[in-house]
């Protein structure tokens, strides 16, 4: 079957909400809260619709071969989703997931395990909901013409400026907070040894003097919170300033329910 531009531009939009919605739902489930997952903005996750439209046209000629997609869904969907964490940490110093706790994992970017889910997933995927999204894209093509396709892309591609933009200030922001938690600790060091009977500060108080010392945007807090082995190189203590805060936020909730 041959595919135009706006078939795969809408396919592409269709997997990576597709995927999204799947991540969403999972991850919010295991952590028994609500995860808006994604590195952009908006309702999608492009790895997941360049992998599976990659897929899907590579693997168009032999659709009935159960094997043969299974195999080229875990080769196309792990050579995405390492080079994805590569770009990640090159451009961005950034290390959204780590599968360093899996068997056989590459540098904590792919595993055995993640790459035959995402084969099976791609055999249900091309068997079952391509149909459906075809059908879709169809009806949405013959309503709008082209201009679906074009919302499409304008939108994808203006919610990655402004993440690419917004990333950019995340890492200036990680930093500084980094550089103001280490004199907050420095100070606190000079107290300890100037008074040892303060060797128990109150863990709240030094809580809530981190709050006003940092000052993360919804999406910033967003992007730490849906991704706890999240890493910026310019912040090696990111992770432990975001573990600081959440309980802090934990322990407001509770009093003010109190």
């Amino acid at each position: 079957m041959r595919f135009t531009i706006d078939d795969i531009i809408l396919m592409f939009f269709c997997y990576s909400f597709i995927g999204w919605l799947w991540e969403t739902i999972y991850c919010s489930l295991r952590q028994r809260a609500l995860q808006y997952r994604g590195f952009l903005i908006g309702p999608y996750c492009p790895v997941y619709g360049f992998a599976i439209v990659t897929i899907i046209l590579c693997t168009d000629n032999f659709n009935n071969n159960l094997i043969a997609l299974f195999f080229m869904g875990c080769l196309v969907a792990t050579i995405f989703e390492f080079f994805a964490s590569l770009l990640l940490e090159k451009a961005f110093h950034m290390k959204l997931w780590d599968y360093s706790n899996h068997w056989g994992n590459l540098q904590g970017r792919v595993a055995p395990a993640i790459s035959l889910f995402w084969g099976v997933g791609t055999v249900f995927l091309v068997r079952d909901v391509q149909p459906a999204v075809l059908k879709f894209i169809n009806f949405v093509e013959y309503e709008t013409a082209h201009w679906a396709a074009i919302a499409v892309a304008l939108v994808m591609s203006t919610d990655a400026v402004m993440t690419i933009l917004d990333t950019v200030q995340f890492k200036e922001h990680a930093a500084i907070w980094e550089q103001r938690i280490h004199a907050e600790n420095q100070r606190l060091h000079v107290q300890l040894l100037d008074a040892m009977d303060q060797h128990r500060l109150n863990q709240h108080q030094r809580r809530a003097r981190l709050v006003q010392l940092v000052h993360p945007t919804w999406n910033e807090r967003r992007m730490m919170h849906n991704y706890p082995t999240l890493k910026v190189k310019e912040a090696p203590h990111l992770s432990a300033l975001h573990h600081q805060l959440h309980q802090h936020q934990l322990y407001s909730n509770k009093k003010s329910h109190k």
